[in-house]
Formats: C-alpha cells, structure tokens, sequence
C-alpha cells in the first residue's frame, strides 16, 4: 500500500513512477522525471519511529539512482502520511555511522541492517526536490 502512496505523491509534481509488484525485490518504484531521467525508489515505512530496517544489498555497493522514501504511517487513519526522502549515499552515511555492537557489547544481529530513525529522517522531511530533476 505504502507504494501506491508514495507513487501517487510523485505523480503530483509530474513524475512517472511504476510499482514493481516483488518482480525485482531491490527496488519498489522505477521512476522518469519530468524531464525523462531515471531512477529507482526503495520505500520503507515505519509505523514508530525508531528505527529503520533497511537491507544489507542497498548498504553496500553503489547505486547513485537509488533513493529511499521512509514513510512513517500513523496507528490513527486521520493522520497523513509523513514522508523523508533521501539518496543512496544519504542513507550509507548515516549506515556507516552506526554502532556495530549492542549496548550490552553483543554484535548486532545479521539480517537486522537498517538505521535509527533520529539522524536519518534529519533535514529530509518531504524533500522530494533530492529527487532528479
């Protein structure tokens, strides 16, 4: 569903985006700008904001078209949704910051990737203007 509203919230502005329905688990939208560039869309909504699985493939490598919609989805259907746009290289920076052990001093879980929602979602509050033009 997050991909529907994320998709209609680019059309609005003029850009073309097509869901990729889990044919290509990397990526939830192909996107044109409007004026034809391409790139691809990762959505991740969060229903509490505290922390943000993201897989461990769109953490490493580079993917310089690839960016991230973190769309966190309120319990209280009244309420919008509220959107945080960020790039690739956003998102890896924030990564490469965090903590590689717990609190406790244990490594962190393997197949638990992401990163917390505090430095992540800061200065990207709808900034689909980070999206090509």
């Amino acid at each position: 569903m997050q991909n529907q509203v994320v998709s209609n919230a680019l059309t609005r502005p003029g850009y073309d985006a097509a869901i990729t329905l889990g044919n290509t688990p990397a990526i939830d939208l192909i996107c044109w700008s409007p004026k034809r560039q391409s790139f691809t869309v990762q959505v991740k909504s969060v229903s509490s904001p505290n922390w943000v699985q993201i897989s461990k493939k769109h953490l490493v490598g580079s993917h310089e078209h690839l960016y991230f919609v973190v769309v966190l989805v309120s319990e209280d259907d009244a309420k919008p949704f509220v959107f945080h746009i960020l790039s690739h290289a956003e998102v890896c920076e924030d990564y490469r910051r965090q903590p590689t052990t717990r609190r406790d001093g244990q490594p962190l879980v393997p197949g638990r990737e992401g990163v917390a929602w505090r430095p992540l979602v800061v200065n990207n509050l709808d900034r689909w203007d980070k999206l090509p033009a």
